[in-house]
């Protein structure tokens, strides 16, 4: 299988990666419930990952495969975010993109995801933000190349890895990559949403690693 190119992540890209994404996400559970609009779902999705995607290549440590079909963004270990200018313009925009409603399951989610990552993630660990190949690239490794770009080198310097997923069908996939799910439970009470946390500790780096798409 050929090895998929990795590159970093720039701004220019991020347009392109908004549809990538939006398509990648359009079926998953937790922006189902967020954009339950299954017609305006891929427009809102693209408006949002084309902004986010910007915020976070500008922490420096995000890939996307050289022709388009894939990324990962990252959110590098020492608790490195995006910053809170963008984050207030992105938050004074979104509800009127978003659509009515959105602001508040939103806000729902982000409570539930921001206090799992404080009692769950470890110190100076990396965090995996988002992940997405195109649905027309699946099968050809991409993913498991993104994840190497950073595995190896928190595998180097001894550094966890910590990621949520919305998707319970995506334990298995993290599962063969090293990462052990620590907590599965409702995002939104009431709601068939889920929150899956995994953790990835650090292998030695001679350790053998099979080759997993």
């Amino acid at each position: 299988m050929h090895t998929p190119q990795i590159v970093p992540l720039r701004r220019a890209a991020c347009p392109a990666i908004g549809n990538v994404l939006a398509r990648a996400f359009h079926d998953d559970p937790v922006w189902k419930f967020l954009s339950p609009d299954d017609a305006l779902r891929p427009k809102q999705l693209r408006w949002l990952f084309s902004r986010w995607s910007v915020l976070m290549a500008d922490l420096g440590e995000s890939y996307v495969v050289a022709d388009g079909c894939g990324v990962a963004l990252w959110a590098p270990g020492g608790g490195k975010k995006p910053g809170l200018l963008g984050l207030a313009r992105l938050g004074v925009q979104a509800p009127f993109a978003m659509g009515p409603g959105w602001t508040k399951r939103m806000l729902q989610m982000m409570r539930d995801s921001e206090q799992r990552r404080a009692a769950e993630m470890p110190r100076g660990a990396w965090e995996l933000n988002t992940i997405g190949v195109d649905p027309g690239a699946h099968g050809r490794g991409i993913g498991g190349a993104l994840l190497r770009r950073v595995l190896d080198r928190t595998d180097a310097d001894g550094l966890p890895v910590y990621v949520q997923t919305h998707n319970p069908i995506n334990i298995p996939y993290y599962e063969r990559h090293g990462f052990q799910l620590i907590r599965k439970a409702p995002t939104v009470p009431g709601r068939d949403v889920y929150t899956c946390s995994l953790i990835r500790r650090p292998r030695p780096v001679s350790s053998a690693r099979p080759e997993v798409c």
